[in-house]
């Protein structure tokens, strides 16, 4: 069953806005599809709604699903969706974090990042921030305690006093071992580098993040040599 907000024209839409994200040109995607530059052009400007056959390439060929082009949701797949329906964020928001939990997985930000919005004074500081930048005068509670903070005090100390408390609670949790960061950086080199697969890479981090360690770079290196 279709979407009540569900048009041609705004499947389109959608199309133009997931060619754009994904860096394609109309004559990139005809050819990966099947299909003619004029077939493309009809269906991004929405004379012409895609077969199911074809339907089903072009969401593979941008990385999108059927239910986004049908304007069952906003974001670009049911996962990312319900992530943003659960937390609140936009879907860049969803999709940096997913970045940052890959790219930074050596440097432990993940964790930190979850330290933050863990710490009992995360959402006191995000309301302090919000009220700062708009310049209302909201009410913040926090541990049931109702307070009513002024530009002064966030600036000269309520703000600054509780990044000192959340930075001082991540450094106490979280003590990165020097040892294993040596190893999480350099097999993500290896995978940057088109060395690894992306299924040695997670295959070895999983042994990591269990805390064995004995598949080493050296070991790495040693089975490239192999093949």
């Amino acid at each position: 069953m279709l979407s009540n907000s569900y048009s041609p024209f705004k499947m389109g839409e959608r199309i133009k806005k997931a060619m754009k994200r994904k860096g394609v040109t109309q004559e990139q995607l005809a050819e990966e599809i099947g299909v003619s530059r004029v077939t493309v052009t009809q269906w991004r400007t929405g004379t012409r709604s895609p077969s199911y056959e074809h339907l089903t390439k072009l969401c593979n060929a941008l990385d999108i699903d059927t239910g986004y082009l049908f304007c069952e949701y906003n974001e670009k797949n049911y996962n990312t969706h319900k992530i943003c329906e659960l937390t609140g964020l936009n879907e860049n928001a969803v999709d940096k974090l997913r970045t940052m939990q890959f790219e930074n997985a050596a440097y432990g930000l993940a964790d930190a990042l979850s330290l933050v919005i863990n710490h009992p004074n995360f959402e006191y500081l995000l309301n302090l921030i919000v009220n700062n930048a708009t310049g209302t005068m909201e009410t913040v509670s926090i541990n049931k305690v109702h307070l009513q903070p002024n530009r002064a005090a966030i600036i000269n100390s309520e703000l600054k006093d509780t990044i000192i408390s959340m930075a001082k609670e991540i450094r106490t949790k979280y003590t990165p071992n020097q040892y294993a960061q040596t190893h999480y950086i350099f097999l993500l080199n290896l995978y940057r580098e088109g060395k690894i697969t992306l299924e040695d890479y997670e295959d070895v981090k999983n042994q990591y993040d269990k805390g064995n360690f004995e598949y080493s770079p050296s070991k790495i290196v040693k089975k490239l040599r192999k093949k």
